[in-house]
């Protein structure tokens, strides 16, 4: 899986590669939440055989359900690498998508479309509080968050002081 740590506020975030699930913890490694990701694949489609030697061995690579995430104040940035059962084949074929989860309640917050350059998809991506940065290919581009998405962002107790 994917371990990452949202600073604003403090916490980390455990998602599964094989399974429509993250976890939510405290730097003390604490579980708060266990909340899903919208793809559907619930346990992890892996397939082996056993050998004559009595050891097993996968038939086939497992199902990946997600491939990459990134946090920033309370939202969870998710490549998934299943088609949604409402995307259309030709977006999919031209983009990566990332959903966008709350990390604080279960909520789906909505997806973005980061279209392939030169037919290569997103290698890597991270979140500041206005952009998406998104290696694809041998660039970095930058995607400018609007209203809708930041929105979402929860601000962390010092920041919420600081205001007061």
């Amino acid at each position: 899986g994917i371990f990452i740590a949202d600073n604003l506020p403090s916490q980390l975030i455990y998602t599964y590669t094989y399974r429509n699930q993250f976890m939510v913890m405290d730097a003390d490694l604490n579980v708060h939440k266990k909340m899903n990701t919208i793809d559907t694949v619930r346990l992890a489609k892996i397939k082996s055989k056993r050998l004559a030697d009595g050891n097993y061995k996968m038939n086939a690579p497992p199902l990946k359900v997600n491939l990459r995430s990134a946090v920033h104040k309370n939202l969870l940035f998710n490549q998934s690498d299943l088609m949604g059962k409402h995307e259309s084949k030709k977006a999919w074929k031209q983009a990566s998508i990332i959903d966008v989860y709350k990390t604080d309640k279960p909520e789906y917050a909505g997806s973005l479309y980061l279209f392939k350059k030169n037919n290569k998809s997103v290698s890597d991506f991270i979140v500041t509080d206005k952009y998406l940065y998104a290696i694809i290919d041998d660039k970095i581009i930058q995607y400018q968050f609007t209203k809708p998405i930041t929105k979402y962002f929860t601000s962390g107790e010092a920041e919420n002081r600081s205001k007061e």
